[in-house]
């Protein structure tokens, strides 16, 4: 007698987990009214970061799919948003052109 291989349930169940973790880990990082982080020690001011606790570019890329959703589906949380980016904005611009 042959024994079936478990190889295709672990596989199939890994699968299905992937996308529980992508939302799991989105959540985990998201912060849809932005937030205000210190630079580390040694360096004067404050840091604006947008929406991600961690990563922020890469964060904003490979989470946009579900950023867009999320705007979608929980509008109130993210109405702030574009006013922090044009914070943030400002703020950079104004680091570069002070001496």
């Amino acid at each position: 007698m042959t024994r079936e291989s478990r190889t295709p349930l672990i596989v199939a169940i890994v699968l299905l987990l992937l996308p529980v973790l992508n939302v799991g880990s989105y959540f985990a990082l998201v912060v849809p009214q932005g937030f205000v982080r210190p630079y580390p020690a040694g360096k004067i001011g404050q840091q604006f970061s947008e929406q991600y606790r961690y990563g922020d570019m890469l964060s904003e890329r490979f989470f946009w799919p579900l950023e867009s959703i999320d705007r979608k589906l929980r509008p109130g949380a993210w109405k702030d948003s574009g006013s922090f980016r044009e914070l943030r904005a400002s703020y950079r611009q104004s680091r570069t052109a002070s001496p």
